[in-house]
């Protein structure tokens, strides 16, 4: 009989931790809600959609991964003339620290 206000508290216990993770699931549902419409009233852009058809899905993940393919060929073109202006630029000061010794 001694071990029941232990089992008690324990009940006590679990009962309250219960109450505070629904409190935060509600909070971040909330959070969540008052973000998208946020992001809706602002940008006027529609978050999800879910009736959109196989054709024109299809179509939509051909433009994201022709823009993928398009940043990834933009960003290699500005990354190899970089790489090009500073290997010239430390041939040139080589060549100029030489001619000062």
């Amino acid at each position: 009989m001694s071990s029941a206000g232990h089992v008690l508290d324990m009940i006590k216990r679990s009962s309250y931790n219960e109450s505070i993770k629904q409190k935060r699931v509600d909070r971040m549902r909330l959070i969540k809600t008052i973000y998208q419409e946020e992001l809706l009233r602002h940008h006027h852009t529609e978050i999800r959609q879910n009736d959109i058809d196989k054709q024109d899905l299809e179509k939509i993940k051909i433009n994201i991964r022709r823009e993928i393919s398009r940043h990834r060929k933009r960003r290699m073109l500005l990354t190899t003339l970089a790489t090009l202006i500073v290997v010239i630029v430390v041939y040139l000061f080589s060549k100029s620290m030489v001619l000062w010794f």
